[in-house]
């Protein structure tokens, strides 16, 4: 008998073989393919697949290859030949090679390579990408990678710098983040794979597209579950299952199955986005891309205002509009023309509407090229005036594609959603899909199944090794078989999904973990264990271990080591994340390690597997290497060896003399010490047999088997290695129980083995009583409590507001939160813990709201809204003004309304017309109390207005000022912005040359088109709050005292479509104009002492005060804002200027001797007019001279006739403005 060992690392693969009659090792070798007998030039054989043969297992027992042509096989009585790549710096037979080469990392690594390309191709096409696209590529990296990492951790090679793999690419999924739930298009993202049963929110499979029937507006989405098939067990919007909503329909499309609840390539156009359509045509637009073919187009159009012209008596009258719609033949690659236009459709439609709607046309198109470009023209006179709703604008082309769409081996979901008020716009991307991917299991007596729903590992795994592919390894299926049937019993599963890239070993791992199981490779195959109690299967003893080779190790813990684990995994039943803290039997959780378990879904394995994964840091801390003998390589990683040796104080070794019957008999005396004794032996083949009780025979060496005679011949010494056994007290630890967990080949002959020492408290850990489910605090899918039936009571006192506030207590809130608000932006917050409240406001707008919060947070706001409806402040009487010089001098009555807060003085250019909204701040706040006030004196209109608690503006009085200023003012600088206006807008927008507030959203992103009133302003109407800054600064050189004032003109304008609802027409002044109150316009600037084109430290932006001020850098803004919905003031002209008064600078009988004298300017002008001087006693001839007259001073010599420098007397006298200060 023959024994073949085709793989040296797994014994179980080993079989027998016969000889033919004188065959000799050579020819029974070239029978089985083994090598081929023609030989080399340097006489080795050339071997298919390196191998020794051996008649044994001893270290002596190897045939030579030269004694393989002369051996018979029959002159042997135990023959094995078994496949042995040479590792070390030896040479050897067979391989031909030597030079110090690890044969067998080698061969394994070649495995690998060989291995991984086919297995990248066949998951690649599981997630439906070409073989040669990016995603494979990445992905037969990563397996390369990864498997050729775990090879040369059996096998250590040279180390190599680590790569990133593409697992560790952030892109949580959103069933794994609750911030990011919902649908979303992830562009040239990875397809999401999935095991198991999860609820998922698919990624978008294309570009949503909107079409129009009738009057009703439809979305078409297309979703992607993800690879492969799926059971689908519902499919929700959020929460609430799809079916409640009549207005949806849905279409589950399998892989290589067809989409027929829309087309399913449509592209859109993204030129034809709302142009008003008029008498020239409006396009050529191209409606399909380069080398797609379009059978049909659309063209979408929108009747913004209706359709209809009123009429005096207040009626809507029919109105005809006309179109023509024409498409033209384009180049298939380059889009130029190269067909005529044909007209698809000349319409005319009559219609009295006056509420917006639009419609589709759709039109079958066959060009030979396969493309097109469209146009549109209005073939009638649109009416523009006011009365005439006569305006339609093309919003959309669509080309539906010809084309055999293929999505590969990909689940879909088609989702068609009628737009009405039972569906948001936030619904239309919160798709939920409750599913269980579909895979193979396979069985030993019928092979691979056809696809099935299920969430056990061992099936997943299956798949991801050996999709869409015939694995005929049947040892590692029939691994994955028994390991199904004991995690069905145990009700293990997992479930995952993953939207990242991820290494075929790292996914393998993390599923393999959730059955406390490892997938590996042996000696180039696949293999699978699971850590579970198991017999020993095989046995090492002094005998086979070589000395001083043992070594034991136990991790002792710290005084910081963690005390428990806290298990995340992914709950089934919240549909979220959950943490669940996990300790042993008495232990605390005072300082948790944090364990991640996210392909756990089920709470119970979650604590299993916790339990099982704390047991084994308390327990799993001891280690025992040791080097053996060629034998060493037949147990499997993580199979369980047994080991006697002294260093461990297990057991006693011995080998067998002699048997007879049920007696055996040693070669040494053995201890008998006890009342009862049990053996283990090792057969021939490796194999642990055992354990034997026995009784004591007529000598110490001598032991009788209790349950009589061996089944088997143990071998005694005549024809081969004598059988050893392990002898020992059986109420004692007698032998010691590793499991594998490193071996790797030490030379030709050796392997060194490492074993993690079992302990039965880790498998005995996993029991015990499941704690109960303890929700946190931030669950989402817990309800928040609500505030229902608000009340408010409103006090008003001339100093503050009192709101006493009252609603209904709500049995879940732990406290009630209420805010207020003067323009619902800065709030003010209090806490009670009844359902009632007091506070005090100040006067006038007030915005509320008021929430409870519960233990999973706080509720939804309900709100309140609330304007004093007392009338504006009573006008100030008795004003007038005087002027003395510079200053005006202003007064007026007494103010006696209690409920004036201030008064506030203002001034505007104009002598006669100004108002309180085109004009600048003077004083911002006057005492209430007070009757005069001192000004600048300034040429226009002065005006004066008392401002009450709630900050709402009196009338204003005005008074003027004639009298032109008595210092003389120059302009240094000069901002006129109107009417280019080409600096920033912010919420701003010119028209003709005036510049107004924008829209505050744009028509054509409204997800529903009936959502608003008006269709000028939609929901949100103006941007109630803009600035436009001053294309330029003002940079003045240096620090001068300057006087800013600034011309303002503005008024108010609606842009409401409220103009046709009134019900009288005759009860405004101006149709167009609105008060100044609903609207206001002011500048506002800041300055700076730096350099402007330097890093200057500006001031806060402030509302302009008319005074003096010194600066070096002004920067203006306009600041405008509406005060009331559809209003805006509209600014024709916005300026500033910066002046500065003269100055002047004289003195007498100043002395300039015969080296000159220099006179200076303290401080320095801005800019210098003019030195006037005037000389004392000048004889004929003689004269003076200025140096260096500047802005800083002057230099001045008197010379006489002959030019010779004398001394003299002068006056002088220097006009400028500006003073330059630091």
């Amino acid at each position: 008998m023959i024994t073949l060992i085709p793989n040296p690392l797994a014994i179980e693969d080993c079989r027998a073989a016969e000889a033919l009659p004188g065959e000799t090792i050579a020819d029974f070798l070239d029978r089985q393919e083994v090598i081929d007998v023609r030989r080399g030039y340097d006489g080795a054989w050339r071997m298919v697949l390196p191998v020794i043969v051996r008649r044994g297992y001893g270290a002596d027992d190897c045939l030579l290859q030269s004694e393989w042509d002369t051996t018979r096989c029959a002159d042997l009585d135990t023959l094995i030949v078994q496949a042995f790549p040479l590792g070390g710096g030896g040479g050897g037979g067979g391989g031909g090679g030597g030079g110090g080469k690890n044969v067998l990392a080698t061969v394994a690594t070649i495995a690998v390579m060989v291995y991984a390309p086919q297995l990248a191709t066949t998951l690649g096409s599981s997630m439906g990408l070409a073989a040669a696209s990016w995603g494979v590529t990445a992905l037969r990296i990563g397996i390369s990678l990864a498997g050729s990492l775990l090879v040369n951790a059996l096998l250590p090679a040279a180390a190599t710098p680590q790569v990133p793999t593409p697992a560790a690419i952030p892109n949580v999924d959103p069933v794994y983040n609750l911030q990011a739930q919902g649908n979303v298009a992830r562009l040239g993202g990875v397809i999401p794979l999935q095991y198991g049963r999860l609820p998922v929110w698919p990624d978008l499979a294309a570009q949503p597209w909107s079409e129009l029937v009738g009057e009703d507006q439809y979305l078409n989405q297309l979703h992607c579950l993800g690879v492969g098939t799926y059971e689908v067990h519902g499919i929700y919007i959020e929460d609430t299952p799809i079916t409640s909503f009549d207005e949806v329909q849905t279409q589950i499309v399998p892989p290589g199955g067809t989409l027929t609840l829309f087309p399913g390539d449509v592209q859109t156009s993204g030129e034809a986005t709302g142009q008003t359509l008029d008498a020239s045509w409006t396009g050529p637009f191209t409606a399909n891309t380069a080398g797609t073919t379009c059978y049909q187009i659309a063209v979408d159009l929108w009747y913004a205002r209706g359709l209809g012209r009123w009429q005096d008596d207040g009626s809507l009258a029919a109105l005809n509009l006309s179109y023509q719609v024409q498409a033209q033949e384009v180049d298939a690659t380059t889009g130029a023309a190269i067909g005529a236009w044909v007209t698809l459709e000349t319409r005319t439609i009559t219609a009295a509407r006056q509420t917006p709607y639009g419609e589709s046309r759709i039109y079958a198109v066959s060009f030979g090229s396969g493309r097109c470009q469209v146009r549109v023209l209005r073939t009638d006179t649109p009416q523009t005036d006011a009365r005439s709703l006569h305006q339609v604008q093309w919003v959309g082309l669509r080309a539906y594609i010809r084309s055999a769409v293929s999505y590969g081996d990909v689940t879909l979901l088609a989702v068609r959603m009628r737009r009405t008020n039972n569906l948001s716009t936030r619904s239309e991307r919160r798709v939920k899909v409750d599913c269980t991917r579909q895979i193979r299991t396979w069985s030993t007596a019928g092979g691979w199944s056809s696809l099935a729903a299920t969430s056990n590992p061992a099936w997943v795994i299956a798949d991801l090794f050996t999709r869409r592919r015939d694995y005929t390894d049947t040892a590692f299926l029939t691994q994955l078989e028994s390991l199904a049937a004991l995690w069905a019993g145990r009700g293990d599963s997992c479930a995952v999904r993953w939207s990242s890239q991820i290494s075929l070993w790292e996914a393998a791992r993390r599923i393999a973990r959730t059955g406390r199981a490892a997938v590996h490779w042996e000696a180039g195959c696949l293999s699978i264990f699971r850590h579970q109690p198991s017999a020993p299967v095989a046995r090492f003893t002094p005998r086979s271990i070589l000395r001083g080779s043992v070594e034991r190790q136990v991790r002792l813990p710290r005084s910081e080591s963690p005390d428990s684990l806290a298990v995340t995994y992914y709950d089934r039943t919240t549909e979220a994340p959950e943490v669940m803290d996990v300790a042993l039997d008495g232990g605390s959780t005072d300082n948790p390690a944090e364990w991640s378990a996210m392909e756990i879904t089920d709470r119970n394995q979650a604590w299993r597997e916790g339990r099982y994964e704390r047991a084994m840091a308390v327990y799993g801390v001891e280690t025992v290497t040791l080097r053996t003998y060629a034998r060493g390589v037949l147990p499997a990683r993580g199979a369980v060896v047994a080991v006697s040796y002294p260093l461990l104080d297990y057991g006693q070794s011995a080998e067998l003399v002699a048997v007879s019957g049920d007696t055996l008999s040693v070669d040494r005396d053995l201890n008998w010490t006890g009342s009862a004794w049990q053996i283990s032996l090792t057969r021939p083949n490796g194999d642990y047999d055992g354990p034997y009780a026995v009784t004591r025979g007529s000598t110490v060496r001598d032991l009788v088997l209790s349950g009589g005679a061996l089944s088997w011949s143990p071998e005694v010494g005549q024809r081969a290695k004598r059988t050893d056994l392990t002898f020992g007290d059986a109420s004692q630890p007698w032998e010691v129980e590793g499991v594998v967990i490193a071996k790797s080949m030490r030379g030709r002959e050796e392997v060194d083995l490492t074993l993690l020492v079992e302990r039965a408290e880790v498998h005995a850990a996993d029991s015990g009583t499941v704690p109960d489910y303890t929700p946190l605090s931030a669950l989402p899918r817990l309800t928040a409590p609500t505030v229902r039936q608000l009340s408010v009571t409103v006090t008003a006192a001339p100093t503050a507001t009192a709101l006493t506030i009252g609603w209904q207590a709500h049995a879940d809130a732990l406290r009630y939160i209420a805010q207020v608000s003067p323009d619902g932006v800065s709030w003010a917050s209090t806490e009670t813990h009844v359902p009632s409240t007091r506070i005090s406001v100040p006067h006038g707008r007030i915005y509320l709201r008021v929430a409870a919060a519960g233990l999973v947070g706080r509720g939804p706001w309900t709100t309140w809204q609330y304007a004093d409806e007392r009338s504006a402040p009573a006008a100030v009487t008795g004003f007038g003004v005087a002027i003395a010089g510079g200053t005006a001098h202003l007064t007026w009555a007494p103010v006696s309304d209690p409920f004036v807060a201030y008064l506030q003085l203002r001034h505007a250019t104009p002598i006669s017309g100004a108002t309180w909204a085109r004009s600048t701040v003077l004083i911002a706040q006057i005492p209430a109390d007070a009757t005069s006030v001192t000004a600048l004196s300034l040429r226009g209109s002065y005006l004066l207005a008392s401002v009450d608690v709630r900050g709402v503006v009196g009338a204003a009085v005005r008074v003027s000022n004639t009298i032109t200023d008595v210092a003389a003012i120059n302009a240094v600088e000069t901002l006129t912005e109107a009417p280019d206006w080409a600096g920033t807008h912010s919420g701003t927008v010119v028209i003709d040359g005036g510049l107004e507030l924008s829209a505050a959203g744009d028509v054509f992103d409204r997800a529903d088109w009936f959502e608003v009133g008006d269709w000028f302003l939609g929901a949100a109407g103006l941007v109630t709050d803009a600035t436009y800054q001053y294309a330029t600064a003002v940079d003045l050189g240096a620090v001068h005292p300057c006087r800013v004032t600034v011309q303002l003109d503005a008024y108010g304008i609606t842009q409401t479509t409220g103009i046709f609802d009134r019900a009288d027409w005759f009860e405004v002044d101006d149709f167009f104009g609105v008060d100044d109150s609903q609207w206001s316009a002011g500048i506002e600037v800041r300055t700076t002492v730096d350099d402007p084109a330097g890093s200057p430290t500006w001031t806060e932006w402030a509302g302009l005060r008319i005074g003096d001020i010194a600066l070096r850098g002004i920067e203006a803004r306009l600041r405008m804002r509406s005060l009331a919905f559809g209003v805006t003031p509209y600014v024709v002209s916005a300026g500033l200027t910066v002046d500065m008064p003269d100055r002047l600078i004289a003195d007498n009988d100043v002395v300039a001797t015969s080296s000159g004298l220099l006179v200076g300017f303290d401080p320095p002008y801005h800019s210098l007019k003019g030195v006037g001087i005037a000389a004392q006693g000048l004889a004929t001839g003689e004269y003076y001279e200025l140096i260096d007259k500047d802005e800083t001073g002057f230099g001045i010599v008197f010379r006489a006739a002959s030019g010779a420098a004398i001394t003299r007397t002068f006056d002088y006298v220097a006009v400028g403005y500006g003073s330059v200060t630091s």
